[in-house]
């Protein structure tokens, strides 16, 4: 506050040079005549900073005190006004310019997708341009995380989307949702073989010839209910197989562990770094802050002024402290990172569950897990002929 006070009333850099400057001094200071970053270059020299109203009241002491005041510089609004009236044309473009950028960063000029092999990013941006959200549309608030959930919603190959405003760019995150098998058309003959080795518990035939029954044990790739129908007037008809088939299947799941963890602990060590976007260019607000830390959580705040993007990142540092684990917590961890795993893979009725453990050394182990689960068997696979 005291810096821009000064800045809008203006202020002189002084050199001030004779005997008695000492005394000169000692009448500003009585005047209350405020002066700073005082440095005494010779014994009968010093240098100064003075507003421009105490300038006009040391004249009368200088006079009295018989010292030679020497202006150096001048600062303030008025100072940048004339060198601005000096450079006319050179203002004048810069305010063309900055026209031209609050009217351009007002506008959605990229829309970016990242490359995906499962799904078509035209298919991506057409769904955003129904939203209004294209090259050349205007900028404006809305609710991305609204937006990502749309597109969650709208397209199934997706299981996760994020869709960021940065500047005038639109930038599309997505991960893939791992999809069923494709479906087949029913006008192809087809079989259906099982997908593992499994105790059958039920089926329900549709459509096709059953080959197992309930109580049954069939292998990987076994047909389940064929589409290959023999005829003695015919000959073999095919038909489209349908039907569920449930059995018990079973699991050996094996995760290496560590007896160990490492917990972060916080040294307290901060570095911060600001930047402005503006539509073309990053502009850095600080130069020598550098990062000499090797582990560090980043935190990044964004703030948004018409065509102007604030960050902050700030890095934390800390350090790793090696915490030794029982078997036991090792064997916790495992299992749920197993659970989690077979989860994914569409696995959700686990009827029940045995672990053990195998010693590798004084530091690792590996986490086995033995599932029994119930599940649907069977799967599609076209008939060739």
């Amino acid at each position: 506050m005291i810096k821009g006070y000064k800045f809008i009333k203006g202020y002189f850099r002084l050199d001030v040079s004779g005997r008695n400057i000492e005394r000169f001094l000692n009448m500003a200071i009585k005047r209350k005549i405020f002066i700073w970053d005082v440095k005494r270059m010779k014994n009968d020299r010093v240098e100064f900073y003075v507003s421009k109203i105490g300038y006009s009241l040391m004249e009368k002491a200088a006079g009295e005190t018989g010292v030679n005041m020497t202006i150096l510089s001048a600062h303030g609004v008025s100072e940048l006004v004339k060198a601005y009236k000096k450079r006319s044309v050179f203002f004048s473009f810069a305010v063309v310019a900055l026209l031209i950028i609050f009217v351009s960063s007002s506008f959605i000029w990229e829309i970016s997708v990242e490359k995906q092999d499962y799904i078509d990013e035209n298919l991506i941006k057409n769904s955003l341009a129904e939203k209004n959200i294209r090259p050349g549309a205007i900028r404006r608030s809305m609710d991305y995380t609204m937006v990502a959930h749309d597109l969650i919603t709208e397209f199934p190959e997706i299981l996760w989307a994020a869709v960021e405003l940065s500047g005038t760019k639109i930038i599309v995150r997505l991960a893939p949702r791992k999809l069923a098998p494709p479906i087949i058309p029913k006008n192809l003959p087809t079989n259906i073989i099982a997908k593992s080795d499994a105790a059958i518990t039920s089926i329900i035939t549709e459509n096709g010839d059953a080959r197992v029954r309930a109580g049954d044990t069939v292998l990987k790739g076994q047909v389940l209910i064929s589409g290959a129908i023999p005829s003695m007037t015919e000959g073999t008809r095919y038909l489209h197989s349908q039907g569920k088939i449930e059995g018990i299947t079973w699991y050996e799941k094996k995760l290496p562990q560590k007896l160990y963890i490492y917990n972060k602990v916080k040294t307290g060590n901060i570095v911060k770094k600001r930047y402005f976007y503006l539509p073309f260019i990053k502009i850095p607000l600080q130069f020598s802050e550098t990062i000499d830390f090797y582990n560090y959580d980043s935190i990044i705040k964004e703030e948004h002024f018409f065509f102007v993007t604030h960050k902050e990142y700030t890095y934390e540092e800390y350090n790793l402290e090696r915490e030794n684990i029982s078997v036991e917590r090792a064997l916790e961890d495992g299992v749920l990172e197993i659970l989690g795993n077979i989860r994914n893979e569409g696995i959700t009725n686990i009827i029940s569950q045995k672990v053990d453990y195998e010693i590798v050394d004084d530091e690792n182990i590996n986490v086995v897990v033995l599932l029994e689960c119930k599940e649907e068997i069977g799967v599609e696979i076209e008939i060739m002929r």
